[in-house]
């Protein structure tokens, strides 16, 4: 009943009006005696915080339960050996962060846990990310997020190279990071559409404070982006199924690290794979990053796509080495 009495005093809840709870029977709503004991079981296990909780009897013989450190909360118990270990290594994780524009904020959190908790974390870098702190545009990581975050519209001006810039209004919605570079994705109002904006071609970023936020409906952008690699989206074009003929030498590797979530082994032999993606610049990218240790099987525009990148950089080369002969 005191349980009841408590959450229905602080909900309001009538569910947990004691005038209309049978703490014993199921038939009503409010919080049973068998839920009550399931929680007490729980608080009493390890995983559940292990606390000490004794079960006791009044005067009437009535079974009451109250821990066996009357100043004891939930709120003060110690982490766990196991708990240090695993914040030990988030805080070595999150210190790679440190020095990164925008993100000053990160040395002062560590410092704050390291001193909360008596922990001393090892300053030397035990894991190496892909990570390139001159990136032009990283600056714009963290005030990105917080937009992001608290649904705020942003005004970008946005250069290309070897355009004059151009000013978008963005509700701005995801953030991915592909091939070291960091991207936005998010409503363009200029264009009427997703936009998918490098951080490293953004001059400026300014809150729109005038501007309500447009939510966003679509699909979880980790199933936007399934089909394709990289970040670039070719609307409106199918997945297609891409066989690949790999080098012997080569193949392992490329059995061992996928291209992209699909593949499968489709001769083993012939070292040939399959993906099934929709392609864009950045499969061809990739293809083209393994040499002579690729050929394209299918589908045929693809293979004549990379034929034709082949040729011009060997015209290139021939060209290159025509002059220095000469």
């Amino acid at each position: 009943m005191a349980c009841n009495q408590a959450l229905y005093n602080y909900t309001g809840d009538e569910k947990f009006n004691i005038d209309n709870v049978d703490v014993i029977n199921d038939t009503n709503t409010g919080i049973k005696l068998r839920q009550i004991r399931k929680d007490i079981c729980y608080m009493r296990s390890e995983d559940g915080g292990g606390a000490d909780i004794l079960t006791l009897k009044d005067e009437k013989n009535k079974t009451y339960y109250r821990y066996a450190d009357k100043n004891f909360s939930i709120y003060k118990q110690e982490l766990s050996d196991e708990e240090l270990k695993q914040l030990r290594q988030t805080i070595a994780t999150l210190k790679r962060f440190k020095g990164l524009p925008s993100f000053e904020w990160m040395e002062e959190l560590m410092t704050r846990l390291e001193h909360k908790f008596h922990l001393s974390v090892d300053s030397d870098n035990i894991i190496g990310f892909e990570q390139n702190p001159y990136l032009m545009g990283l600056n714009f990581l963290s005030p990105i997020i917080e937009y992001i975050v608290n649904k705020q519209v942003v005004q970008i001006e946005y250069k290309a190279y070897g355009k004059e810039a151009e000013h978008w209004t963005v509700h701005p919605y995801y953030v991915k990071q592909y091939n070291n570079r960091w991207f936005l994705i998010g409503h363009n109002a200029e264009q009427g559409r997703l936009s998918t904006i490098p951080f490293d071609r953004i001059c400026k970023i300014e809150l729109v404070d005038s501007k309500p936020y447009l939510p966003y409906q679509g699909i979880a952008f980790e199933e936007y982006y399934a089909d394709v690699i990289g970040v670039t989206i070719m609307h409106n074009k199918p997945v297609e199924s891409v066989l690949l003929r790999f080098s012997p030498r080569r193949f392992p590797y490329v059995a061992t690290k996928p291209l992209h979530e699909s593949q499968r082994c489709v001769d083993k032999e012939q070292c040939i794979v399959r993906i099934d993606v929709i392609p864009n610049r950045e499969l061809e990218a990739l293809i083209l990053s393994y040499g002579n240790d690729v050929e394209v099987l299918s589908p045929a525009h693809l293979r004549m796509q990379i034929k034709e990148k082949i040729e011009d950089l060997a015209k290139i080369y021939l060209g290159v080495h025509k002059e220095c002969t000469e």
